[in-house]
């Protein structure tokens, strides 16, 4: 066997090992950490101002029309507070509600 063909086949062998090897290495990452119970506390806490003050029914009938997107991050508060906490934040500045202390 000449040597450029061994060469080609050596590349073409690691080139193949890599496409295979990469994609598990990224899977292979450590499982991200547990959502804090300080964040989540916070983020429900914001979740209830916004129940309670924007969609909240009173004796008259409803305050709002709620947003879905601000209704998606209340319900998912106890597993990533992380992403929910800045749509629960905004929605509470934008309907000129105090947010809760952290």
């Amino acid at each position: 066997m000449s040597r450029e063909r061994a060469m080609k086949i050596s590349i073409r062998s690691i080139a193949s090992s890599l496409a295979i090897a990469l994609p598990c290495a990224v899977f292979a990452q450590a499982p991200s950490q547990a959502p804090s119970q300080a964040d989540v506390a916070y983020c429900q806490a914001m979740a209830g101002l916004y129940q309670r003050y924007v969609i909240g029914t009173s004796g008259s009938g409803s305050f709002g029309t709620p947003d879905l997107t601000v209704q998606e991050a209340a319900i998912t508060c106890g597993s990533t507070p992380a992403a929910s906490i800045p749509i629960l934040e905004q929605a509470l500045k934008d309907n000129q509600i105090d947010l809760p202390k952290r």
